[in-house]
């Protein structure tokens, strides 16, 4: 990714990949199923169209530090099982 302009090539993933990133996306920020399909359904689907999206239906907030808390629950990056 070199620019917010850039396609998110959401058909080069499996569907396992797509399901794990809306529902990550859909719990981190509280956005509804029903607006990820919409969102899903644009022809055009750039970083600034997700960025924008998010900016737009996310009903919650995070600091940096929020955000980094979230990310090592989520990946149990303190205590790795590989």
């Amino acid at each position: 990714i070199t620019s917010m302009d850039d396609s998110f090539n959401i058909q080069g993933l499996d569907s396992l990949s797509i399901m794990m990133f809306f529902i990550w996306v859909s719990d981190f920020f509280g956005i509804p199923e029903d607006k990820f399909q919409e969102l899903a359904k644009q022809k055009e689907f750039t970083i600034r169209t997700l960025k924008d999206f998010i900016s737009r239906e996310a009903t919650k907030t995070f600091t940096y530090d929020d955000a980094m808390a979230y990310s090592k629950h989520s990946f149990n990056t303190d205590n790795p099982k590989f």
